[in-house]
């Protein structure tokens, strides 16, 4: 983990690690759970395709958490 701060900045980048074995749907509910501004996948992105795929994967992901910020009057935030 490593943080940057500054002026304007706090961030802190944890490392998650996880098991290549788990399920799509942990990895997804684990996602929509951290809502985390920024995911960089580690797996299957030998190619620009590949990544672009994970890419659009990881975002409706978040979209589809960031869609239910009002249920149960919890506020998520919003992916930047």
């Amino acid at each position: 983990m490593f943080s940057v701060s500054g002026p304007d900045l706090v961030s802190t980048c944890p490392g998650v690690a996880y098991s290549e074995h788990s399920s799509f749907l942990e990895m997804k509910r684990f996602v929509q759970w951290l809502r985390p501004l920024k995911v960089i996948p580690t797996v299957n992105v030998g190619s620009w395709a590949s990544r672009k795929a994970m890419e659009k994967c990881l975002g409706e992901w978040l979209a589809e958490a960031n869609a239910k910020k009002n249920v149960n009057g919890l506020a998520y935030r919003s992916a930047r």
